[in-house]
């Protein structure tokens, strides 16, 4: 997108882009393929982003924001088969550095992602239905919205350039991230999580504005080293609740092997959870909210 695009067939390509990216990645996570379960996630989860951003523009608002609630649910769909590959990717990997007898463990994950991804392909069998009334929603955009009059009120304007709707759609998710301000310490890995998940958001609705702010990469890398690192805690929270869950109820024994799994996992937290309020706290701070004023101002 640049800033001089009509809003109506900037969003229409963008919408089109990620349904061709999402199309082929929905294929390879039918066939179980991890890469292509967590990009069809990935690439939903910017659609959604592109979704909401017209419905706040009320560009079809109800249309859109029926299309978002379906990609949730496909994402939410893939988002098992998705935990199940960490969770086994992580077990390997302690396997490999310790040498301690995983295994059994190793297996019950096995059979665990087979069962989500059983589950994830039933699931999957109306994704075509979606992406049909994507498209067809995209193509009603490419040509709507050319008159700077409300077609409800014709004394009211309507936005029609990228860059009259870029400040409000971005300050909108900023202000989402700073309802934080007084959290960033919390010792509960899941407040920690709901910041990354804001962030995400807001990197993602950067993202999708593109070409019309050049500049925008000052920004989106402290945005993504928030994801990557609390993206990390989380991993490791849910791995220690899983398989202490198991230990506890009998479903693995308390042998050593087990024991020092979880609590492997839980120092990784506490470890992660400790470095994590900085970075946070510099996105909160009065300083990157001037960057992403400059950017958005051209002033980078």
């Amino acid at each position: 997108m640049r800033s001089q695009d009509p809003i109506g067939p900037a969003f229409a390509t963008a919408i089109e882009e990620n349904l061709a990216k999402l199309k082929k990645r929905l294929k390879l996570a039918k066939r179980g393929d991890p890469a292509g379960i967590h990009d069809a996630r990935t690439t939903i989860r910017r659609l959604r982003t592109a979704l909401t951003v017209m419905a706040e523009a009320n560009l079809d608002r109800t249309e859109m924001l029926a299309s978002e609630d379906e990609l949730h649910e496909i994402e939410r769909i893939l988002s098992k088969p998705r935990a199940a590959d960490v969770l086994l990717g992580m077990v390997r990997k302690q396997q490999r550095r310790t040498r301690e007898p995983l295994s059994e463990l190793a297996e019950k994950l096995e059979g665990r992602s087979r069962r989500a991804r059983k589950k994830a392909r039933r699931g999957l069998r109306g994704v075509k239905r979606v992406i049909a009334r994507l498209h067809e929603r995209s193509a009603n955009l490419a040509d709507a919205f050319v008159e700077e009059r409300s077609p409800k009120n014709p004394t009211k304007a309507v936005p029609l350039r990228i860059s009259q709707m870029t400040h409000s759609a971005l300050f909108r998710r900023y202000e989402a991230v700073l309802a934080y301000e007084g959290l960033t310490r919390s010792r509960d890995p899941d407040v920690l999580h709901h910041i990354r998940t804001e962030c995400r958001r807001l990197r993602y609705a950067i993202e999708l504005f593109g070409r019309s702010l050049p500049n925008a990469k000052i920004i989106v890398d402290d945005l993504r080293a928030i994801q990557d690192r609390v993206g990390k805690m989380h991993d490791h929270h849910v791995a220690a609740g899983l398989v202490g869950k198991w230990v506890d109820v009998g479903k693995l024994d308390d042998s050593p092997p087990f024991v020092h799994f979880v609590d492997h996992e839980k120092a990784k937290v506490e470890a992660l959870r400790r470095r994590a309020p900085p970075r946070i706290e510099a996105v909160l701070a009065p300083r990157f909210r001037q960057r992403l004023e400059a950017v958005l101002d051209h002033r980078l």
